[in-house]
Protein backbone atom coordinates (compact mmCIF):
# COMPACT_ATOMS: atom_id res chain seq x y z
CA UNK A 1 0.00 0.00 0.00
CA UNK A 2 1.35 3.43 -1.09
CA UNK A 3 1.43 6.40 1.62
CA UNK A 4 -1.42 8.79 -0.24
CA UNK A 5 1.25 11.48 -0.45
CA UNK A 6 3.49 9.53 -2.21
CA UNK A 7 0.38 8.22 -4.68
CA UNK A 8 -0.04 12.07 -5.27
CA UNK A 9 3.33 12.98 -5.84
CA UNK A 10 3.88 9.74 -8.66
CA UNK A 11 0.70 9.76 -10.60
CA UNK A 12 -1.52 12.80 -9.46
CA UNK A 13 -5.10 12.12 -8.99
CA UNK A 14 -5.54 8.67 -10.58
CA UNK A 15 -8.44 9.01 -13.37
CA UNK A 16 -7.01 5.33 -14.67
CA UNK A 17 -4.58 2.92 -15.34
CA UNK A 18 -0.98 3.71 -14.04
CA UNK A 19 2.33 2.12 -13.99
CA UNK A 20 2.69 0.87 -10.89
CA UNK A 21 6.76 1.59 -10.06
CA UNK A 22 6.75 -0.05 -6.76
CA UNK A 23 5.88 -3.80 -7.27
CA UNK A 24 5.93 -6.05 -10.25
CA UNK A 25 2.83 -6.08 -11.84
CA UNK A 26 2.93 -4.69 -14.79
CA UNK A 27 0.24 -1.51 -15.93
CA UNK A 28 -3.27 -3.29 -16.91
CA UNK A 29 -2.72 -6.25 -14.29
CA UNK A 30 -4.74 -7.25 -11.40
CA UNK A 31 -3.77 -8.49 -7.99
CA UNK A 32 -4.63 -10.75 -5.61
CA UNK A 33 -8.61 -9.63 -4.99
CA UNK A 34 -9.57 -10.12 -9.37
CA UNK A 35 -7.72 -13.49 -8.97
CA UNK A 36 -9.31 -15.03 -6.24
CA UNK A 37 -12.48 -14.08 -7.64
CA UNK A 38 -11.18 -15.18 -11.24
CA UNK A 39 -10.79 -18.65 -9.51
CA UNK A 40 -14.02 -18.66 -7.60
CA UNK A 41 -15.74 -17.78 -10.92
CA UNK A 42 -13.55 -20.85 -12.96
CA UNK A 43 -14.23 -23.23 -10.48
CA UNK A 44 -18.39 -22.60 -10.39
CA UNK A 45 -18.89 -22.88 -13.73
CA UNK A 46 -16.40 -26.42 -13.92
CA UNK A 47 -18.53 -27.60 -10.68
CA UNK A 48 -21.85 -26.05 -12.04
CA UNK A 49 -22.22 -25.12 -8.11
CA UNK A 50 -19.99 -23.85 -5.28
CA UNK A 51 -17.77 -26.90 -4.19
CA UNK A 52 -15.35 -26.03 -0.81
CA UNK A 53 -13.37 -28.97 -2.02
CA UNK A 54 -12.31 -28.15 -5.21
CA UNK A 55 -11.81 -24.22 -4.72
CA UNK A 56 -9.62 -25.18 -1.93
CA UNK A 57 -7.74 -26.98 -4.28
CA UNK A 58 -6.95 -24.74 -6.85
CA UNK A 59 -6.16 -22.24 -3.94
CA UNK A 60 -3.37 -24.56 -2.99
CA UNK A 61 -2.38 -24.86 -6.37
CA UNK A 62 -2.36 -21.07 -7.18
CA UNK A 63 0.28 -21.18 -3.98
CA UNK A 64 2.38 -23.61 -5.51
CA UNK A 65 2.52 -21.63 -9.02
CA UNK A 66 3.44 -18.79 -6.94
CA UNK A 67 6.58 -20.48 -5.54
CA UNK A 68 7.57 -21.98 -8.32
CA UNK A 69 7.39 -18.47 -10.33
CA UNK A 70 4.43 -20.09 -12.69
CA UNK A 71 2.09 -17.61 -11.38
CA UNK A 72 2.69 -13.46 -10.26
CA UNK A 73 2.99 -12.63 -7.04
CA UNK A 74 -0.43 -10.22 -6.81
CA UNK A 75 0.40 -9.25 -3.36
CA UNK A 76 -1.02 -11.51 -1.02
CA UNK A 77 -1.67 -10.60 1.98
CA UNK A 78 0.04 -12.70 4.37
CA UNK A 79 -2.40 -13.98 6.80
CA UNK A 80 -4.09 -15.21 3.20
CA UNK A 81 -1.16 -16.67 1.92
CA UNK A 82 -0.92 -18.52 5.46
CA UNK A 83 -4.49 -20.05 4.95
CA UNK A 84 -3.03 -21.01 1.33
CA UNK A 85 -0.21 -22.69 1.74
CA UNK A 86 -2.26 -24.63 4.41
CA UNK A 87 -4.27 -25.48 1.57
CA UNK A 88 -1.68 -26.83 -0.17
CA UNK A 89 -0.35 -28.94 2.35
CA UNK A 90 -3.76 -30.67 2.06
CA UNK A 91 -5.66 -29.46 5.55
CA UNK A 92 -9.57 -29.38 5.62
CA UNK A 93 -10.41 -25.91 4.27
CA UNK A 94 -12.93 -26.13 7.64
CA UNK A 95 -10.03 -25.21 9.43
CA UNK A 96 -7.25 -23.35 7.02
CA UNK A 97 -8.34 -19.83 7.73
CA UNK A 98 -7.36 -17.51 9.98
CA UNK A 99 -8.72 -15.36 13.13
CA UNK A 100 -8.58 -12.01 11.08
CA UNK A 101 -11.41 -9.15 10.60
CA UNK A 102 -9.85 -8.05 7.47
CA UNK A 103 -11.72 -7.93 3.95
CA UNK A 104 -10.38 -10.70 2.36
CA UNK A 105 -13.36 -13.17 2.05
CA UNK A 106 -15.32 -9.95 1.03
CA UNK A 107 -13.44 -9.33 -2.39
CA UNK A 108 -13.80 -12.51 -3.92
CA UNK A 109 -17.68 -12.56 -3.40
CA UNK A 110 -19.25 -11.62 -6.75
CA UNK A 111 -19.32 -15.09 -8.25
CA UNK A 112 -21.34 -16.65 -4.74
CA UNK A 113 -23.87 -13.02 -5.70
CA UNK A 114 -24.33 -14.28 -9.08
CA UNK A 115 -24.77 -17.70 -8.42
CA UNK A 116 -27.58 -16.98 -6.04
CA UNK A 117 -29.45 -15.27 -8.20
CA UNK A 118 -29.82 -18.60 -10.13
CA UNK A 119 -29.93 -21.13 -7.01
CA UNK A 120 -33.44 -22.14 -5.86
CA UNK A 121 -32.23 -23.57 -2.80
CA UNK A 122 -31.06 -19.88 -1.52
CA UNK A 123 -27.54 -21.29 -0.50
CA UNK A 124 -26.19 -18.03 0.00
CA UNK A 125 -25.44 -17.52 3.41
CA UNK A 126 -23.90 -21.23 3.99
CA UNK A 127 -21.33 -20.95 0.86
CA UNK A 128 -20.41 -17.16 2.27
CA UNK A 129 -19.72 -19.02 5.21
CA UNK A 130 -17.72 -21.80 4.02
CA UNK A 131 -15.99 -19.75 1.15
CA UNK A 132 -15.04 -16.79 3.83
CA UNK A 133 -13.52 -19.40 6.76
CA UNK A 134 -10.85 -20.91 4.48
CA UNK A 135 -8.70 -17.92 4.68
CA UNK A 136 -10.88 -15.33 7.30
CA UNK A 137 -12.58 -17.70 9.70
CA UNK A 138 -13.52 -14.45 11.96
CA UNK A 139 -17.37 -13.74 12.71
CA UNK A 140 -17.21 -10.08 11.78
CA UNK A 141 -15.22 -10.58 8.26
CA UNK A 142 -17.80 -13.48 7.67
CA UNK A 143 -20.95 -11.26 7.97
CA UNK A 144 -18.83 -8.38 6.11
CA UNK A 145 -18.42 -11.03 3.58
CA UNK A 146 -22.02 -12.00 3.63
CA UNK A 147 -23.41 -8.49 3.41
CA UNK A 148 -20.93 -7.65 0.22
CA UNK A 149 -22.54 -10.60 -1.38
CA UNK A 150 -26.11 -9.90 -0.38
CA UNK A 151 -25.59 -6.27 -2.13
CA UNK A 152 -24.58 -7.22 -5.32
CA UNK A 153 -27.31 -10.01 -5.53
CA UNK A 154 -29.61 -7.19 -4.72
CA UNK A 155 -28.33 -4.91 -7.26
CA UNK A 156 -28.24 -7.51 -10.04
CA UNK A 157 -31.79 -7.91 -9.25
CA UNK A 158 -33.22 -3.95 -8.61
CA UNK A 159 -35.08 -2.52 -11.37
CA UNK A 160 -35.81 0.73 -9.18
CA UNK A 161 -32.98 1.69 -7.35
CA UNK A 162 -33.67 3.76 -4.02
CA UNK A 163 -30.42 4.42 -1.91
CA UNK A 164 -32.49 4.44 1.24
CA UNK A 165 -34.50 1.66 0.92
CA UNK A 166 -30.80 -0.26 -0.38
CA UNK A 167 -29.56 0.70 3.20
CA UNK A 168 -32.45 -0.28 4.63
CA UNK A 169 -32.22 -3.66 3.09
CA UNK A 170 -28.57 -4.22 4.41
CA UNK A 171 -29.41 -2.97 7.85
CA UNK A 172 -32.13 -6.08 8.15
CA UNK A 173 -29.95 -8.33 7.04
CA UNK A 174 -26.93 -7.68 9.42
CA UNK A 175 -26.68 -9.25 12.43
CA UNK A 176 -23.35 -7.48 13.98
CA UNK A 177 -23.81 -4.28 15.62
CA UNK A 178 -20.59 -2.75 14.52
CA UNK A 179 -21.54 -3.15 10.97
CA UNK A 180 -25.01 -1.83 11.65
CA UNK A 181 -23.57 1.24 13.11
CA UNK A 182 -21.28 1.95 10.29
CA UNK A 183 -24.05 1.43 7.59
CA UNK A 184 -26.29 4.12 9.27
CA UNK A 185 -22.81 6.20 9.47
CA UNK A 186 -22.56 5.93 5.53
CA UNK A 187 -26.34 6.56 5.34
CA UNK A 188 -25.48 9.92 7.39
CA UNK A 189 -22.58 10.97 5.07
CA UNK A 190 -24.76 10.32 1.98
CA UNK A 191 -27.40 12.34 3.27
CA UNK A 192 -24.86 15.01 4.12
CA UNK A 193 -22.80 14.81 0.74
CA UNK A 194 -19.44 14.93 2.65
CA UNK A 195 -16.23 14.81 0.64
CA UNK A 196 -14.62 11.58 -0.12
CA UNK A 197 -11.68 13.52 2.32
CA UNK A 198 -14.37 13.42 4.94
CA UNK A 199 -15.76 10.20 4.58
CA UNK A 200 -12.15 8.64 4.19
CA UNK A 201 -11.28 10.37 7.65
CA UNK A 202 -14.88 8.90 9.28
CA UNK A 203 -15.23 6.01 8.49
CA UNK A 204 -11.61 4.37 7.84
CA UNK A 205 -9.64 3.14 4.67
CA UNK A 206 -7.90 0.13 6.22
CA UNK A 207 -7.69 -3.42 5.15
CA UNK A 208 -10.50 -4.06 8.33
CA UNK A 209 -13.89 -4.99 6.55
CA UNK A 210 -15.14 -2.66 9.60
CA UNK A 211 -13.56 0.32 7.35
CA UNK A 212 -13.48 -1.74 3.96
CA UNK A 213 -16.98 -2.12 3.37
CA UNK A 214 -18.33 0.89 4.50
CA UNK A 215 -15.89 3.29 2.69
CA UNK A 216 -16.91 0.76 -0.45
CA UNK A 217 -20.96 2.03 0.19
CA UNK A 218 -19.90 5.49 -0.15
CA UNK A 219 -17.83 5.70 -2.85
CA UNK A 220 -20.54 3.70 -4.73
CA UNK A 221 -23.44 5.46 -2.94
CA UNK A 222 -21.91 8.83 -3.75
CA UNK A 223 -22.01 8.49 -7.74
CA UNK A 224 -24.67 5.02 -8.21
CA UNK A 225 -24.61 5.49 -11.69
CA UNK A 226 -21.62 6.56 -12.44
CA UNK A 227 -18.96 3.61 -12.58
CA UNK A 228 -15.88 5.74 -13.43
CA UNK A 229 -16.85 8.14 -10.54
CA UNK A 230 -17.04 5.22 -7.86
CA UNK A 231 -13.72 3.25 -8.97
CA UNK A 232 -11.92 6.98 -8.86
CA UNK A 233 -13.14 7.82 -5.62
CA UNK A 234 -12.24 4.03 -4.44
CA UNK A 235 -8.21 4.47 -5.50
CA UNK A 236 -7.29 7.82 -4.67
CA UNK A 237 -7.20 7.31 -0.91
CA UNK A 238 -4.80 6.35 1.99
CA UNK A 239 -5.03 2.28 2.86
CA UNK A 240 -6.40 -0.35 1.14
CA UNK A 241 -7.95 1.21 -2.17
CA UNK A 242 -7.90 -1.91 -4.64
CA UNK A 243 -9.98 -3.92 -2.12
CA UNK A 244 -11.97 -1.10 -1.41
CA UNK A 245 -12.17 -0.41 -5.46
CA UNK A 246 -13.24 -4.27 -6.16
CA UNK A 247 -16.05 -3.96 -3.83
CA UNK A 248 -17.19 -0.77 -5.01
CA UNK A 249 -16.66 -1.89 -8.58
CA UNK A 250 -18.37 -4.96 -7.96
CA UNK A 251 -22.13 -2.81 -6.53
CA UNK A 252 -21.49 -0.50 -9.22
CA UNK A 253 -21.15 -3.19 -12.47
CA UNK A 254 -24.02 -5.06 -10.53
CA UNK A 255 -26.23 -1.99 -11.20
CA UNK A 256 -25.23 -0.50 -14.09
CA UNK A 257 -23.65 -3.72 -16.24
CA UNK A 258 -20.45 -3.74 -18.40
CA UNK A 259 -21.42 -0.88 -20.47
CA UNK A 260 -21.13 1.29 -17.55
CA UNK A 261 -17.05 0.37 -17.65
CA UNK A 262 -14.83 2.60 -20.16
CA UNK A 263 -14.11 1.16 -23.02
CA UNK A 264 -10.32 2.56 -22.40
CA UNK A 265 -10.20 0.62 -19.11
CA UNK A 266 -11.55 -3.05 -20.72
CA UNK A 267 -9.12 -2.69 -23.26
CA UNK A 268 -5.70 -2.12 -21.18
CA UNK A 269 -6.34 -5.42 -18.65
CA UNK A 270 -4.81 -7.87 -19.39
CA UNK A 271 -7.16 -10.43 -18.10
CA UNK A 272 -9.31 -9.55 -20.52
CA UNK A 273 -9.44 -12.79 -22.89
CA UNK A 274 -9.98 -14.70 -19.48
CA UNK A 275 -12.70 -12.88 -18.34
CA UNK A 276 -14.92 -12.53 -21.78
CA UNK A 277 -13.85 -16.78 -21.87
CA UNK A 278 -16.14 -17.14 -18.65
CA UNK A 279 -18.85 -14.40 -19.57
CA UNK A 280 -19.14 -15.91 -22.52
CA UNK A 281 -19.57 -19.65 -20.27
Amino acid sequence: IIDKKEKERLYGHIEGLVDYEYQTLERGEHTDDSELTLILLEDILQERNFNIDTFAKKMGELVQNIDLGIELDRHFSLKTMIAMRKLSLKQSPVFSGNNSDTNGASIRVLPLAILASFDKENNLKENIKNCSKMTHNNSIAIEGAYLTAIATKYLLETTDFNTKDFLNFLNNKCEQIKLIEKINKVEELIEKDVSYEKAEKELGTTSKILETLPYALFCFLKSPSNYRQTIIGSINIEGDADSIAAIAGSFSGALNGISAIPNEWLEEINCKNRIEKLFNS
